[in-house]
């Protein structure tokens, strides 16, 4: 990582960690309600060199956030956590959900164990294309792609063509790269992958070790043994920026396909990316149609015991997150 990518995420935390700071005690002060606090993770390795959008996280410091948190709050399945929605009734002023995102090898060999060690829950989305597949998810296959060979600076992502300028720090770059990717098609992408992989000086090798989906048979003894297993659509898309129809089906399809796997029903949806530009009111209104219990968003904050479960707010955990203002 160059000294501008550095610079770019030091100066991005801080500003973020001031600002959760002030709003934690804000909220603290001004909100009295009932509060429910989604947590979402996405991988968690004993060690890694290569993290460039802050998604893994240590074992260490997963295990030491872990403790903490259940010293802190009460620790609840999703599906408690709908069920005191619908009804009103309410347990614990502050409760807190644990939810992990698209359902890497680490999810069932490091994370499921040590839940299981303590006697806690959670919600596992997956990306139904990637089970079975001993392949990493488009996104990740990308980014390494691009970060270890500097110099691909023009990518062409169907008919748009983006290009790093001078000066403009390489994860900048990648971010602008993956955007694009969103909308493609899963084989328009595979071709721009495979196109890259013959660029590149440095030829990507997959990890089929470690940078690998769980099996549907781990998934059907996660969920056996109380975990949820969630559907998180079937190609890591943004739903938003496919057709209508090409999105619905990535909705209901994976529903389907999870429950044929793992023999129970599939009850909750994350969207992938599930920022603002990756979601609309349409789509989640899809999403109760397919029969889903819950939507869940990646947009920040903790949500309030309503009866309305399709826009759960979550908060994207990272190796130097604060438990003292998840509020904030």
């Amino acid at each position: 990582m160059n000294f501008g990518d550095i610079l770019l995420k030091t100066s991005k935390h801080c500003i973020k960690r001031n600002i959760r700071k002030i709003n934690h005690l804000k909220n603290s002060i001004t909100d009295p309600s009932p509060k429910l606090i989604i947590l979402v993770y996405h991988r968690v390795l004993p060690d890694f060199k290569f993290n460039p959008f802050n998604t893994i996280i240590s074992l260490k410091t997963f295990t030491k956030q872990i403790d903490i948190l259940a010293k802190k709050y009460p620790i609840i399945s999703l599906s408690d956590s709908i069920n005191q929605c619908k009804s009103g009734y309410v347990k614990n002023r502050i409760q807190v959900v644990l939810t992990f995102d698209d359902g890497y090898r680490d999810s069932y060999e490091i994370i499921y164990p040590i839940l299981k060690e303590k006697g806690l829950l959670a919600s596992f989305f997956i990306v139904t294309d990637y089970i079975n597949s001993n392949k990493p998810i488009w996104i990740d296959e990308l980014v390494k792609i691009l970060y270890i060979n500097k110099d691909i600076r023009r990518v062409e992502a169907a008919d748009k063509v983006i290009c790093q300028k001078i000066m403009q720090p390489r994860l900048s770059f990648v971010y602008l790269v993956v955007d694009s990717m969103k909308s493609l098609t899963p084989e328009a992408r595979q071709n721009i992958l495979n196109l890259l992989n013959e660029q590149a000086n440095k030829k990507i090798i997959p990890d089929y070790l470690n940078d690998r989906c769980i099996t549907w048979e781990q998934a059907k003894l996660m969920s056996t043994n109380g975990m949820e297993i969630g559907g998180h659509g079937l190609s890591h898309s943004s739903l938003s920026r496919i057709s209508f129809n090409e999105a619905a089906q990535e909705i209901k399809k994976c529903k389907e396909i999870i429950e044929n796997n793992i023999k129970t029903s599939c009850q909750n949806f994350a969207f992938p990316f599930g920022c603002p530009k990756d979601y609309n009111q349409k789509l989640i209104d899809y999403v109760k149609d397919a029969g889903f219990q819950a939507c869940l968003l990646n947009i920040h904050g903790y949500n309030r015991i309503k009866k309305d479960t399709f826009c759960f707010r979550r908060i994207i955990m990272e190796e130097a997150a604060n438990l003292d203002y998840l509020l904030g």
